[in-house]
């Protein structure tokens, strides 16, 4: 997993793909026995997870032994470590990462997928200035191609190969023979895609499945954003992606699996919650959204918009439970937990299968339901309101499967200018084949600013879909007013202590766009500390504001002494409009 705290500046070069196998249809394998419906068939799938192949695949990962030099082992995948590559400082380095490259596709070759090798060129710098060298790396990419009508999207399963021990001393000097297993970061991820290709490979499917190994992602998600930005531009209807980093390591004894989404990718979260619960996948399952987490490579399928959600052992590097082994040589084959393990893949199995949604043939069964909110009929009585009025909404949701749904979840929800997303209206309601439903609902506004409102079906996704994309229309909502009004100037904590290391934080709610300025003021009116906000922008903009922080210094870096103190807040609009807010701050030693 990657952390953006590196020293050295790089630059990306796109090149062209290479394919190193014809592209040929893969042969139907499948099972002897027949299926009543897909459920059975997911469950024999995932039945076949298999915790110590995936062990074994770490360790092969982990030692990296050459494939030209058999006995001889590398010890580390890290990125730069490639045979297309020249380097300036004179210094030699062999071909460690490439080699596990070829170790990948080798094991995607054998399960009778296409493989391809995508190659991207990367330039690394001194951090004094200077080039020091250029690098070919490659993306591992191998194709299970879908059969069905939705044959032309794809989902994605990904993990990165590259590995990384730059917490060891002397590893800037020294990374081109030190060790750097990468056993849970990431040989796990990728043996997790390697087990998967290997139990869905005897499946047909509707969709598309691609299978990926990136390299790069240690150095700053250079593989996935070359991809990503590459499927962009070429228009690939990319259905989402399952990135996996960092699922082998349990310290707790407690066998939980964090999936990490943004808003868009809620739905993929829910799904990998759907098919542990369909198939009693014995794991304690953590939801987390948070757009924030742009340390894998999920962030870069975000940046082009498209659905990614990251699964891991952790969803924080704040929490005592983080690895503190990460990015050493300690990262070895003792960290290992065989049973998270195995969980992941049976979640990755169910998941994935049940999204790309399997055909059997030669009777194909039938595919999964379709509902959608209607495009354009997600209409709102006005997109500007004052403070306290009511808006009604309305939404049309119809069935474009092939069956009959009953007990679909439908929700309004809202998420309020203070960032708080709620339900204001939910409803089950049974389609029939070709039917639209109109569901009607109101909601007040309390608070100024931005509000999204969204009509969503199948919020939860208690049933599988072949597309997602239709199931969420959203509008928002601008609530302001003239003259310029300021409210609600709230500092917490409102005891405050300067010597511990904290920050107090002031915020408030501006009626319309204004320039802020925030000061902090003695009792006897000596000036402390200021900040202005632009106006339009965090700080100075319609709604709540809470970008202002003090650590209880002055303007020259001095601990001020404790007593009481002003936070004084004026707003200024584009028509000259001034209003002032205030409030108190008792600062304690």
């Amino acid at each position: 997993m990657h952390k953006t705290r590196i020293a050295v500046v790089f630059s990306l070069i796109l090149i062209l793909t290479v394919a190193i196998k014809p592209a040929l249809p893969v042969p139907y394998i499948g099972f002897d026995v027949a299926f009543t419906n897909d459920e059975e068939l997911i469950q024999q799938l995932v039945a076949e997870a298999d915790g110590q192949r995936w062990f074994q695949i770490i360790r092969e990962l982990a030692e990296n032994e050459d494939i030209e030099n058999p006995g001889y082992l590398f010890r580390s995948r890290y990125a730069l470590r490639v045979r297309d590559a020249e380097v300036f400082d004179g210094t030699a380095i062999n071909d460690a990462c490439d080699n596990a490259a070829e170790y990948i596709a080798a094991k995607f070759r054998s399960f009778g997928l296409n493989v391809e090798f995508d190659s991207f060129e990367h330039t690394r710098f001194f951090i004094e200035g200077g080039k020091q060298g250029e690098y070919v790396m490659r993306n591992v990419v191998a194709t299970l191609p879908g059969i069905g009508p939705n044959k032309h999207r794809t989902y994605l399963m990904t993990a990165h190969y590259d590995s990384i021990a730059s917490k060891d001393k002397d590893w800037e000097q020294n990374w081109r023979s030190m060790p750097a297993p990468g056993a849970s970061d990431n040989a796990s991820g990728v043996a997790d895609i390697l087990e998967t290709a290997r139990i869905l490979s005897q499946q047909n499917f509707d969709f598309t499945i691609k299978f990926i190994a990136f390299s790069g992602e240690e150095l700053g998600l250079f593989g996935s954003k070359h991809y990503a930005k590459h499927v962009k531009e070429q228009g690939e209807d990319i259905a989402g992606v399952l990135n996996f980093d960092m699922l082998g390591h349990d310290d707790d004894n407690i066998l939980d699996i964090h999936v990490v989404g943004n808003m868009d990718s809620e739905w993929l979260v829910n799904a990998f919650q759907t098919a542990s619960r369909m198939y009693d996948i014995d794991i304690e399952f953590h939801k987390i959204i948070d757009p924030k987490f742009v340390y894998s490579d999920h962030a870069p399928f975000w940046e082009e918009s498209y659905s990614a959600v990251m699964l891991s052992e952790e969803s924080s590097m704040e929490s005592p439970d983080w690895p503190k082994f990460i990015h050493s040589a300690q990262d070895n084959l003792d960290k290992i937990n065989i049973q998270l393990g195995e969980r992941g893949i049976q979640l990755a199995v169910a998941t994935l299968s049940e999204l790309a949604d399997p055909i059997s043939l030669p009777e194909p069964t039938e595919l999964n339901p379709d509902v959608a909110v209607e495009s354009d009929s997600f209409i709102l009585s006005s997109s500007q309101l004052a403070k306290g009025d009511t808006v009604n909404l309305s939404a049309s949701i119809r069935n474009l499967g092939t069956k009959d749904v009953d007990d679909i979840e439908f929700w309004f929800t809202v998420v309020t200018p203070k960032g708080e997303t709620l339900v204001f209206f939910e409803q089950l309601i049974n389609l029939a084949v070709g039917d639209t439903k109109t569901l009607h609902a109101t909601f007040r506004v309390d608070d100024w600013g931005i509000y999204t409102l969204r009509a969503i079906i199948n919020p939860n996704v208690t049933f599988f879909e072949p597309n997602f994309e239709n199931n969420v229309q959203q509008q928002h909502l601008k609530v302001t007013t003239s003259p310029l009004y300021l409210s609600d100037v709230r500092a917490r904590p409102p005891l405050f202590s300067r010597d511990k290391d904290m920050n107090l934080r002031v915020s408030y709610q501006l009626s319309k766009d204004a320039q802020v300025t925030a000061d902090i003021y003695t009792l006897a009116g000596e000036l402390v500390y200021l900040r202005e906000y632009a106006i339009g922008t965090e700080g100075g903009k319609l709604g709540v504001n809470d970008v202002f922080k003090w650590n209880g210094k002055n303007t020259l870096g001095e601990r001020v002494a404790p007593g009481v103190y002003f936070c004084n807040i004026t707003a200024t609009d584009e028509d000259g409009n001034i209003i002032r807010g205030a409030q108190k701050i008792a600062v304690l030693r």
